[in-house]
């Protein structure tokens, strides 16, 4: 197999990340061409979590390493709004977002780990949205236009 031209690829591939891919030319194109979607998810207060885990985890790693921004979303009122995060940064620049669980939100490894924390403002009477809720809100809001 040929290595990939986007160094993203590039990288998983030298490192044993890639055993098959249905299309790996396809793939290296959009990942040379611009931003990617790229989504991992699992509850990671689950007693069900193991060490096959960490491969996504380090591949989002990597993700980051290549330029996208890794962003926590979270309630706590000292993070950027979510509106002042966008006017922050360039209209092509690659993201991830990452959301915690329901009731622990995102450990404080994942809060140190991104590049930036963000909030979606709320009442001061409200503690917090819904999960769901709140990473739906995030996704469609950093949509570009």
């Amino acid at each position: 197999m040929p290595l990939p031209r986007s160094a993203f690829l590039k990288t998983l591939t030298e490192r044993g990340f890639i055993h098959q891919c249905t299309d790996l030319a396809a793939l290296d194109d959009a990942m040379s061409a611009g931003p990617v979607a790229a989504y991992i998810g699992f509850d990671a207060t689950a007693d069900s979590l193991h060490t096959g885990h960490l491969l996504p985890i380090m591949a989002l790693r990597w993700l980051q390493r290549s330029g996208t921004k890794l962003i926590a979303l979270t309630p706590d009122r000292s993070a950027t709004t979510l509106r002042a995060f966008i006017a922050s940064i360039a209209p092509d620049q690659p993201l991830a977002l990452m959301v915690g669980a329901e009731e622990p939100g995102l450990s404080a490894t994942a809060l140190e780990a991104a590049d930036a924390r963000i909030r979606i403002p709320i009442s001061p009477d409200v503690d917090s949205l819904n999960v769901a809720v709140a990473a739906g809100i995030a996704l469609a809001t950093l949509q570009p236009a």
